[in-house]
């Protein structure tokens, strides 16, 4: 990445040419972090007051090719109930791994399977 780069996406954000002279490349750096992070927290919607997520539900698919115009389609989906407190970000990983692992699991007992 080169300094007019960084200076075009700073200027992108609405920040002066004032504010970025002298900084190194490193400073403009950072201060596009920044802005950008502000921008994020400033375009998320507002958590509702009363948020209490009851289930999460993750999905994974895969198509694989059988040559000659096949293919055949693969698919796992895992629903899990959480409760208040618990990390739903942890939780939705989880079933997602699940979900994968189990598809991967089934193309591979399927490719050795003689029929």
């Amino acid at each position: 990445m080169i300094k007019k780069d960084l200076i075009d996406a700073l200027k992108a954000f609405n920040i002066k040419e004032e504010e970025m002279a002298g900084l190194t490349m490193d400073q403009l750096a950072q201060k596009l972090s920044e802005v950008r992070k502000e921008k994020e927290k400033k375009d998320a919607p507002p958590k509702p007051e009363n948020l209490k997520v009851v289930e999460i539900t993750r999905s994974y698919s895969r198509k694989v090719n059988l040559g000659n115009y096949q293919s055949e389609d693969y698919f796992c989906s895992q629903k899990a109930e959480v409760v208040e407190g618990d990390d739903i970000h942890a939780v939705s990983a989880w079933l997602a791994y699940q979900c994968k692992v189990e598809v991967e699991s089934s193309i591979k007992q399927k490719s050795q399977s003689p029929f």
